[in-house]
């Protein structure tokens, strides 16, 4: 069951049919676009389209028939998931709690969330996975849930990031953690091409089934 928080991202009823979440997504994401604000606002802009994108991708998922979730979650050479160690909410805690340098920390807890996503995300080829991602034509549960356990990590490095650009502009970490924001809102470009994919690939199959 999708947590109602998705729902409300996307300001629609947990009791919504697909089409009318889709419908939201795509209103959503017309109304947020950061291209559609000023350059100031822009950085923080990609958090709210970061948090739209998850909220579709995970009702889709959610939505699936649980049958071909469970063929396709294996993955395309029948691997089964692994799982990557996080970072504890404590930890997390303690290192912002107890900073000798603030931009440090938050530089450090960004990259840290950074190369969790990277390595989530390129477990495998990273060739055949950015393919996979760029150019996905029909709704793979394995491809959607892999670019949706990225994007929560990407989403926590690009706060902490924000931070450091935002809060410690004189910081010797900002030039860094700015370029990290820059990939990151790449790799966002890439989560709305597959939802927008999956909206196209989700249609097809209802006509289909009509």
């Amino acid at each position: 069951m999708v947590d109602a928080s998705y729902y409300a991202t996307l300001e629609i009823a947990p009791h919504a049919s697909l089409d009318e979440v889709k419908a939201a997504y795509h209103g959503a994401a017309k109304r947020y676009h950061p291209d559609l604000f000023p350059d100031s606002e822009r950085d923080r802009r990609q958090l709210k389209m970061m948090k739209i994108n998850e909220a579709y991708m995970r009702i889709v998922a959610d939505r699936m028939p649980r049958e071909m979730a469970a063929a396709q979650t294996a993955g395309p050479d029948g691997a089964g998931r692994e799982s990557t160690a996080g970072v504890s909410a404590a930890e997390i805690r303690n290192a912002l709690a107890h900073p000798r340098d603030p931009a440090y920390t938050h530089y450090k807890l960004g990259f840290v969330f950074y190369t969790r996503g990277c390595t989530q995300l390129y477990r495998k080829d990273p060739k055949i996975v950015r393919r996979q991602l760029a150019e996905l034509k029909t709704y793979n549960y394995y491809v959607l849930d892999l670019a949706l356990q990225a994007l929560l990590s990407f989403e926590r490095a690009y706060n902490y990031f924000l931070v450091v650009v935002e809060q410690y502009p004189d910081s010797i970490w900002v030039t860094d953690a700015r370029n990290k924001l820059r990939r990151i809102q790449r790799f966002n470009a890439i989560y709305q091409r597959i939802c927008d994919n999956t909206s196209r690939s989700l249609a097809a199959r209802q006509a289909g089934t009509a």
